[in-house]
Parts: C-alpha cells; structure tokens; sequence
C-alpha cells in the first residue's frame, strides 16, 4: 500500500472513531428524563434510543445472552453481520468503531514514552496479551453455570454504565457549582454571564439538584483506572484484558487479510511496532499478530520506504494464531468452573431484604441471566429512583439495577426503565399492566411496612400524614388510624396514625421518600410480594 494512500484510509479511520464516539456519549447523555419531550401523565411515553442499541451489534452481549440465559433477543442478531465482518476483515470493530477502544486509542498516543522504552513495553506486553483470552473462557464457563451475565465485562457496558451513573451527573454537579460559585462571587463580569448561563441550562433541564449515585465513585475509579493505564501500556485494556477483543481476535484468525511486508525496502527502524496500538508486532521482530490488529493503520502511514500495506492473502502462516496456550486456557476454564459453587453461595448470603428491582424485571435468576449492566435503565429513571447495586444480590448481581425510594421513587405511571432496556430483563409494559385495571393487577414492587418506633404520630402522637397524602393509588393504599398517641413520648389527644393495606400497596417508594423522620424512614418498601412474572 502506498503511504499516502495509507494516510488517507487512517483519516477515514479517524473520522470513524470520533463519529461512532460521539454518537454512543449523545445516546448516553440524550436517553433521560426530560419534560420538554416527555409528559408521563400522557397515555404514552416513548422513551429516547438509548446506547444499548450499540450492544445489538455486540458478539460478545450476544454469547454472554446465549451463553447465560440460553437465549438471544431478535435485535442482538445484528451480532452476526460484524462477526462475519470480522471473520472477513479481522478486528476492524475495534479501531473503527468501538467508543471504549477510541478512549483508549486516544490516551495511548499520549502515553510519554521513549523508543527504547515503548521496546520493553511490547515485550512484555506479549506475554500478557494471552490473558484476555483466559478471562474470556474463565467468563464464559462461570456463566454457563450460574446466573452470571458475561456482558458486565463488556467494554460497550462498561463505558456506557461509567457515562451515566458516574460521568455525566460528576459533569453536571461540577458545572452548578461553578456557576453557583460564579454568581456568588458579585464581580458582574462573572455573575452576569453565569446567571445567564445558568437560566438557559435550566430551562432546557440541563442544570438541577445532583443525584449521587450510590456506586459513582467506584465506577468513576474503575474507568479511570481502565483509562490511565495506557500511559504505561498503550491500549492496554484492548491488549491485556479485553473479552470482546478476545473474541473478536478469535473470528480474526479465520480472515484472509494480511499485513504484506516488501522485505527488500523494509529498513530496521522499528517506527510500525512503536506506534502499533495493538502489539501486532508488524516490525518482523515475530510472525505478524493479526489476531491482535485492529487495522489503525499506523504501521503503513508511518512507514518511510512504503514496505507496508494489507491485502488479501491465503496464507496460513502470515498471521499468528492467538497468544492463547494450553495453560492459559485450562486456567481460565478451570477458575471459570470453581468460581460458580462461590458465585451461587454468595446468592445465599446476599442482603436482598431491600433489594427493590425496577418494574418489570424477570424473576431474578432470568433477571440476573439477562441484565447487561448498561446503565440505560438508571439514567432515563424521572427521580433518579434507580442505582447499579453492590453485593446486595451478590457477586452475580453486581452493577444491576435497584430502586433506592429513600433517594428517588417509581413514579406511578411511568414505564420508561422497561422501554430501553437493550435485553429485555426489565420487560416493557404497558400503562395498564404498570397501574392495573378492572381487568389486571398493577405491578407490584413490594409493600411498604409502618416502622411504629420511629413514625411521628405512632411514637410522638404529633401529627404528620405525609406518606398517606402522597400515595398514588385508588383506593389509598395508606390509610389512616384515628386514636390517641400511644408512644413513650405521647401528648394525648386524638392523632391520625398512618396504616398500610399490603393488597392496595405496590411499593412505589414515594412515601418512604417523602417521610420527614431523619436518616432511615418510619415507612420503608421491603419486596414482599412483588410480582415479577416472565413476560
């Protein structure tokens, strides 16, 4: 290939990552609550596309679903056209389209390395390359005997779940509290402007009170880390860790197309394998790893004595195979196989007395089967009712969505979380199945239960019915027990002392939001009798 014509195909390569990068951040930051374009008191609220439409196209979403839940929904066979793509052109998704491998490409290039440096760097980096092919049969085998979804590790859920429970609300608490801090400061050349700034945000519901997520600062920690290890290894997630590129390197070894290298003009600089991203070893220093390229193109662009270039050959030793040896791979199988009696135990042991799944949700071993913990459904939630969870369903369930109604609560009519759901573990529903009818139940996420030690009117014999006030069904599922004040500090009198009706209740959460006691709520939603039928 002609250099110039190598450049040429690189800046194509360019345009691509920062097209498809800022596509999945807009269907990030765009797939949320706003009222400007959604009313839920309408008969019908459609939600935004969210960017878990960019997981349909995902191989590795798709295995993880076949492999855990032993089944694909229709939208995620789109995987088979970039498998087969793959299969043709090698691993062109990761340089050209994956937004995650684009972040990284990105802070690679800017990693302060030396030639002689960047050398040990890829020596090393070759021995571990391996490692990503292990964990993906180590994610595999676990998932195939637990509930464990593999698409957790997905880069694409990764980026996604990091943008909206940790990137986006740390952007917007940063930005009111310097335009706060801006219109405080009384100089009017920067309390106008920020006013200014200010009231335009608002209107278009861009400014607000921030939401902390409960694991904000962990997946903040985690991204970062994943982020700023390509100043020592560049790309360093793609090469060492990767599940989807394990796979995709996989497909790759099947494609015809190869690096083709003019021995007679090549001259021993080492200018390729410095700026190969992927640690392809295009220098002839090693069999070229096509398992490992993922078609930047640096290696052509840079070459002075154009003895670069690809093209289509069959050739079965131009490309090495994988860096996968046995070892690595009964490691991976074995760790996979004895992690799942420690996955299923942590089940058991797990606090799921206040685990609340949003409405809809599969009974939870389909729940945790299907789940990509993608985050949509945590930033389209109206009231921020929604978090990634910890180990409160253990290890299986980590980073799947909970309701938290002490921070937010499931507005009544509202069936946006179901609606972007990517796999359908939260199915979608429809205004009648979510609020019932003469014919359905409504959904019921569980029941709220009277804490008599620490509500106002039971305990104090004050007055307060803010949870009864709130309620949103009919007939009131919180009803009220006119007596007198019966609690160790009780002033007599007559009192209103709210009651709960388990059949009316459906553990929306919004009187546990709304109870002024302090710290924990005199009223809290616990799941007793949810009902979660599979759709």
């Amino acid at each position: 290939m002609n250099r110039s014509a190598a450049v040429i195909v690189r800046r194509a390569r360019r345009l691509s990552q920062a097209v498809f990068l800022l596509a999945f951040l807009a269907l990030v930051f765009h797939a949320r609550y706003s009222t400007l374009t959604m009313d839920l008191a309408a008969g019908r609220v459609e939600a935004p596309p969210s960017a878990g439409g960019f997981l349909y196209f995902d191989p590795f979403a798709a295995l993880g679903l076949l492999v855990s839940s032993r089944s694909i929904p229709a939208p995620f066979l789109w995987a088979i056209v970039v498998s087969a793509a793959t299969i043709l052109l090698g691993r062109f998704f990761c340089g050209w389209i994956c937004p995650f491998g684009t972040l990284h490409h990105i802070l690679g290039r800017l990693a302060p390395l030396r030639p002689l440096r960047r050398a040990s760097v890829r020596a090393a980096g070759r021995r571990a390359q391996a490692l990503k092919y292990g964990l993906l049969a180590a994610i595999l085998a676990a998932a195939a005997l637990t509930a464990l979804q593999p698409a957790a590790f997905d880069p694409l859920s990764i980026l996604a779940r990091a943008l909206a429970v940790s990137v986006f609300p740390a952007v917007h608490l940063a930005a009111v509290r310097v335009l706060s801090a801006a219109m405080d400061s009384g100089a009017s050349i920067l309390a106008e402007p920020a006013s200014a700034a200010y009231r335009l945000l608002e209107r278009r519901e861009l400014v607000g009170e921030a939401v902390p997520f409960r694991t904000a600062l962990s997946t903040g920690v985690l991204l970062s880390a994943l982020l700023l290890a390509n100043l020592a290894w560049p790309r360093a997630w793609c090469r060492f860790l990767c599940p989807l590129g394990a796979l995709l390197g996989l497909l790759a070894r099947l494609s015809p197309l190869r690096l083709l290298k003019d021995g007679s003009r090549c001259v021993p600089c080492a200018r390729c394998a410095i700026l190969c991203p992927g640690g392809a070893s295009p220098d002839g220093e090693a069999a070229w790893r096509g398992t490992e390229c993922v078609l930047c193109l640096n290696c052509a662009a840079a070459c002075p004595e154009d003895a670069l270039g690809f093209g289509f050959r069959e050739d079965a030793e131009a490309a090495r195979a994988p860096d996968l040896t046995r070892r690595a791979l009964v490691t991976g199988l074995a760790g996979g196989l004895l992690s799942a009696p420690f996955l299923r135990s942590s089940r058991s042991r797990a606090g799921r007395s206040r685990l609340i799944r949003p409405p809809g949700a599969l009974p939870e071993p389909l729940f945790l089967a299907a789940c990509l913990r993608c985050g949509a459904c945590t930033r389209i939630c109206p009231k921020a009712a929604i978090h990634p969870s910890l180990l409160d369903a253990g290890i299986e369930g980590i980073w799947t969505p909970r309701i938290i109604p002490r921070v937010g609560y499931c507005v009544y009519s509202c069936t946006l979380c179901g609606q972007v759901c990517p796999s359908g573990a939260i199915r979608p529903l429809t205004i009648e199945e979510k609020k019932g009818s003469d014919r359905v139940r409504p959904v019921k996420l569980g029941t709220a239960v009277v804490d008599r030690g620490r509500c106002i009117p039971w305990d104090s014999g004050l007055s307060c019915l803010a949870c009864e006030e709130v309620c949103p069904v009919s007939p009131k599922a919180i009803t009220v027990d006119v007596g007198p004040g019966l609690g160790p500090r009780a002033v007599g009198g007559a009192v209103g002392r709210p009651r709960v009706d388990s059949f009316w209740c459906i553990g929306c959460g919004r009187c546990e939001n709304i109870c002024p006691v302090d710290g924990e709520a005199a009223i809290r939603v616990f799941p007793l009798g949810e009902s979660r039928a599979e759709g």
